[in-house]
C-alpha cells in the first residue's frame, strides 16, 4: 500500500532548510520546535514571527499565535506545509498548540 505525503510514510519527508538572517539586519534569528500540544512563552517584548513551518501533520491539530492580549493568527496544522507569515508583535510571542496527535511545528522569529 503507498502512503504518498503521509506521516506514515518517512521516505514522503520534505526537507526544509532554514536561512539565517541578513548580514547587517540587526536583529537576531531564533528557531523553536514544537512536537507536543502545549501553551509556550515564545518570548517577550518586540519580535517579528517570521515563518510556521509543519514538518509532520498533526490529526486535527491547530497553532493559536497571540500576542498576550490578542490572537494573532489560528493555523490548521494538518498537512505539511511552510507558511511565510511575518507577524510583528508588540509585546509577547505565545503560541498553543491542540488537536489529536500533535504535528512537528518549526517557528521562526527574530527579536
Amino acid at each position: 500500500m503507498a502512503f504518498p505525503n503521509s506521516q506514515s510514510n518517512p521516505a514522503s519527508a520534505i526537507p526544509v532548510w532554514i536561512a539565517p538572517a541578513p548580514a547587517g539586519s540587526g536583529s537576531t534569528q531564533h528557531v523553536v520546535n514544537l512536537t507536543t500540544n502545549e501553551t509556550l512563552a515564545v518570548t517577550t517584548g518586540p519580535t517579528l514571527l517570521e515563518s510556521i513551518i509543519v514538518g509532520v501533520a498533526g490529526v486535527t491539530s491547530t497553532i493559536v499565535v497571540d500576542d498576550g492580549s490578542n490572537v494573532k493568527l489560528t493555523l490548521s496544522t494538518t498537512a505539511v506545509n511552510v507558511y511565510p507569515v511575518n507577524i510583528p508583535i508588540a509585546t509577547a510571542l505565545n503560541v498553543t498548540t491542540a488537536g489529536g496527535t500533535a504535528a512537528n511545528i518549526t517557528l521562526i522569529y527574530s527579536e
